[in-house]
């Protein structure tokens, strides 16, 4: 056993409870990958889309990540406090927004988001 074949043999992710190689993590995140959606406030476009948003939960978080470039000031691109998840509820779909919007700053002390990326915490809808 080689030295790569062993630190491939170590490398795994954890993805709904199941641990998967390393090498197998994008085809299998690829499940839990969305198109983003946005409310628009239009009563009749109520949402739109721009981009895609990963799904998924981190220690008890339940996350939905985009890029940044998908995200604006509201006139071309949307803002990020319009992001919205869909839920149903056997009879009727809703469409949640988050609790909190945050951009992280990878690389700089700072590691809260600004105010200006901040979204009020929305009525829980558990």
């Amino acid at each position: 056993m080689t030295v790569t074949t062993l630190a491939n043999a170590k490398m795994s992710v954890c993805v709904n409870g199941a641990y998967i190689p390393f090498k197998n993590t994008p085809d299998t995140m690829q499940r839990f990958v969305r198109p983003a959606l946005f409310s628009t406030g239009d009563e009749v476009w109520e949402l739109r889309t721009f981009g895609t948003a990963l799904i998924c939960r981190y220690r008890n978080l339940y996350l939905a990540v985009t890029t940044g470039h998908q995200v604006g000031d509201g006139n071309l691109k949307p803002s990020p406090e319009k992001f919205v998840v869909l839920a149903t509820d056997g009879q009727r779909t809703l469409a949640i927004p988050p609790k909190s919007v945050r951009k992280p700053r990878i690389g700089e002390e700072q590691r809260t988001a600004p105010a200006s990326y901040r979204a009020h915490a929305a009525p829980n809808h558990r």
